[in-house]
């Protein structure tokens, strides 16, 4: 007998914890799960993506995150549905499923994403104060569950890793097919260098676009690349100018399995990151990535195994790390190879199933 999952976001506009909602809800045993997607607003590209999964997505229609009336509609929702389970992602999903599941005595798990370094204390004093109507916090990674237990003050017992996953054989496209895709002719064997991500400030391209600037006065036959989308684009677009960069925007890529196979390094210059599932798809395409020292981002690359490490905030480290595998084709090569190797203890498959044994747990617990 199935039992229904709602999986309730924030938004679903293209992100993170935004991917894992699609990527989880399509991979469920649906002889033992049926998912239903809910969000506080509904209106984002991915909600397409998951109903052409045959998955039902709901729009509670919130022009606001702290619109509570969502709370009612949310509560009809779960009555209605007959949903056994609450899967919330992100604060404010969090917050508003457990009012909503709390009187009708659902069990709540809450998905924590973030090592979040804007001034929003007031998220983890509501965290505390609702935390007796969630069952189990689970964190995708262990830097995220520091974060949030020192923050919020909430008993260890109270979380559970799970590392995020990525679809493996997803990320099987050739280097040959995704360099075309980027109009790089076939028998143009130049180093291509690039990031992708959401343009702000978390993301650090403006650290990116500051290395380029030193490793591109050495390097002209270098390509680089900028992928993305974000409030930040004006603002990006206009520092390459200033510094001469010649950097191609490649835009918003809905395939990122189609972009990261075409670079021969991959960088990641965030400034905190709660996963960074970015890192790991890069791995798996092959790429030697160069990534900033933060949060969680040790737990997925081993330092010069199968990665390279380098402070946040210092555009010259990272100039530093990339000239060194430009100049060391072999070093370059040996990173991919021991990276794709590191890519495969963070599967989908793997994620998938941990989140099934704990839905199983929980939902044991209270029969």
């Amino acid at each position: 007998m199935q039992s229904t999952i709602l999986i309730l976001i924030t938004e679903l506009d293209p992100g993170g914890a935004e991917r894992l909602v699609l990527d989880l809800a399509r991979s469920l045993d649906r002889t033992q799960f049926l998912p239903l997607v809910c969000a506080l607003d509904g209106r984002g590209a991915l909600a397409e993506q998951i109903q052409q999964q045959g998955i039902d997505v709901l729009d509670l229609g919130a022009t606001s995150c702290f619109q509570l009336g969502v709370v009612w509609a949310l509560r009809r929702i779960l009555k209605e549905r007959d949903v056994k389970l609450v899967h919330a992602h992100l604060f404010h999903a969090g917050v508003i499923g457990r009012l909503a599941a709390q009187p009708l005595k659902i069990p709540v798990v809450y998905t924590c994403h973030i090592v979040d370094r804007r001034p929003v204390w007031w998220h983890f004093l509501l965290d505390r104060l609702t935390a007796r109507w969630c069952h189990v916090i689970t964190c995708v990674s262990d830097a995220a569950r520091k974060f949030h237990q020192q923050k919020s003050g909430l008993s260890p017992l109270l979380y559970q890793l799970i590392y995020n996953g990525i679809d493996l054989e997803r990320f099987s496209v050739s280097r040959q097919e995704a360099r075309a895709a980027l109009g790089i002719c076939s028998a143009d064997e130049s180093c291509v260098i690039g990031a992708m991500g959401r343009f702000d400030r978390q993301k650090g391209f403006d650290i990116y676009l500051k290395a380029l600037a030193i490793v591109t006065q050495e390097n002209p036959q270098v390509k680089f690349y900028l992928a993305g989308y974000g409030n930040a684009e004006a603002e990006l677009r206009a520092l390459a100018r200033a510094l001469a960069v010649p950097v191609i925007f490649a835009g918003y890529q809905s395939d990122p399995q189609n972009f990261w196979p075409a670079l021969d390094i991959a960088v990641i210059p965030s400034r905190w990151e709660g996963f960074g599932l970015v890192v790991v798809e890069a791995m798996q395409s092959g790429c030697a990535v160069i990534a900033s020292n933060v949060d969680s981002i040790p737990e997925i690359i081993q330092n010069g195994v199968s990665g390279a490490l380098v402070p946040p905030e210092n555009p010259q480290a990272l100039a530093h790390a990339i000239q060194r595998l430009i100049d060391n084709p072999q070093r370059c090569h040996a990173l991919a190879e021991s990276g794709k190797d590191r890519a495969k203890c963070f599967s989908l498959q793997k994620m998938v199933r941990e989140y099934e044994q704990l839905y199983l747990q929980v939902l044991g617990d209270i029969t």
